[in-house]
């Protein structure tokens, strides 16, 4: 799994497609430190500098990983059944599954490096906008930190749905189609309380306020259940598919 999981992410390296999310970081952050509106942030927290910009980027984060994850699996799953790469590695002693896990690994990986460096650059774009303050508040610092981790979650649970469709259609303009579609359905979801719970994309952006800002457990223990079940359902889902297809014909 360790030779697969590595090959994945050498094979990413390569794409010069997912090296521009790397320029749309900053571009974000700067964009987020120049509105200056703290729509995420506690209360109790209005002066807003350096150290709490990050909080105002997570609003934007699922428009980010939502783009990521269609061009991550178009090119990692689509692209190589289309061009036969996919037949040549399962041409050696490679389990199906194994494969596709290492793919799914992979995109975790790679979500949380993107994450990492935009929050370098929210940091960076907040501290010449706005100053870095005059102490450096390593619990508000914790919190940043802890809030991209578990955001990481709800984008692992939308990319496995975006694998889902890929494996489904092996076709990179409906993969991509469908991807955007989603986000613009989230989006009408969201109009309704009752339903915006149930939208892996506003997940991305509800779920770390829901465990570190306004904690209530029922609420809580929903989120993790609904984002544990797009990662089980579409997981089996994508596995099921592909245990069916003749990708060696």
């Amino acid at each position: 799994m360790g030779r697969l999981i590595g090959n994945e992410l050498y094979k990413v390296s390569r794409l010069k497609k997912l090296y521009l999310f790397a320029l749309i970081a900053p571009v974000i952050a700067i964009a987020a430190a120049l509105q200056g509106k703290p729509g995420g942030t506690p209360p109790g927290w209005q002066q807003i500098n350096g150290q709490y910009f990050p909080l105002l980027l997570f609003d934007n984060l699922p428009y980010l990983f939502v783009i990521f994850a269609a061009v991550f699996f178009a090119d990692s799953w689509v692209d190589e059944y289309r061009s036969g790469a996919l037949k040549l590695s399962l041409l050696r002693p490679v389990d199906r599954i194994a494969y596709l896990t290492a793919k799914v690994i992979a995109f975790g990986i790679c979500a949380a490096a993107l994450m990492g460096f935009t929050l370098l650059s929210v940091y960076a774009a907040g501290a010449i906008a706005s100053g870095w303050g005059e102490h450096a508040k390593v619990g508000e610092l914790l919190l940043i930190l802890k809030s991209g981790a578990v955001t990481l979650l709800p984008v692992l649970g939308f990319g496995v749905l975006v694998l889902f469709i890929a494996v489904l259609t092996d076709n990179m303009a409906i993969t991509v189609g469908c991807t955007m579609g989603l986000l613009f359905v989230s989006q009408m979801l969201e109009a309704s309380g009752e339903l915006r719970d149930y939208s892996i994309i506003y997940m991305m952006r509800a779920f770390y306020m829901n465990i570190f800002l306004q904690f209530e457990s029922g609420k809580a223990i929903i989120n993790m259940a609904v984002i544990a079940a797009y990662i089980l359902i579409f997981y089996t889902g994508s596995v099921l598919l592909l245990r069916r297809k003749d990708l060696l014909a």
